[in-house]
């Protein structure tokens, strides 16, 4: 019995230690989890992403702009963000406008991550989605 238990108790720690040492960008997109993201941006900046029309492949012509990233409890990091791509849908429902955006969180700050990540995308679902 006493080899059993021993090899019971390595295989715990190795469970144990195997899982505390997943990579930070994997909690990101835990499925059960929702995360609070805030963005902010200069308004007329904003208006402008918002406002591109991104031609499909093109990243070199779309419209950028400068933005601090946070999630709840961060320290707001500062970002690049940009329309996602020609075929996202810009859904507008009266004052509330919803786009896909990449986020790119080294290209002002070389180096910079965010739980390991170098680029986040937020999409935004479908044309049915909440705000149709």
């Amino acid at each position: 019995m006493p080899p059993s238990n021993t090899l019971t108790s390595a295989f715990l720690a190795l469970t144990l230690t195997t899982a505390s040492a997943a990579p930070a960008w994997k909690e990101v997109y835990a499925p059960l989890t929702v995360r609070t993201l805030h963005l902010t941006v200069d308004p007329a900046d904003w208006t402008r992403v918002i406002n591109d029309q991104p031609v499909e492949g093109d990243t070199v012509s779309q419209e950028r702009a400068d933005a601090w990233f946070n999630e709840d409890g961060d320290a707001p990091i500062l970002v690049e963000i940009r329309r996602k791509g020609a075929t996202d849908p810009v859904l507008t429902n009266g004052a509330h406008t919803k786009v896909s955006l990449k986020i790119d969180i080294n290209a002002l700050v070389p180096g910079q991550l965010w739980h390991d990540l170098r680029k986040l995308s937020l999409e935004i679902g479908s044309a049915s989605g909440p705000l149709t």
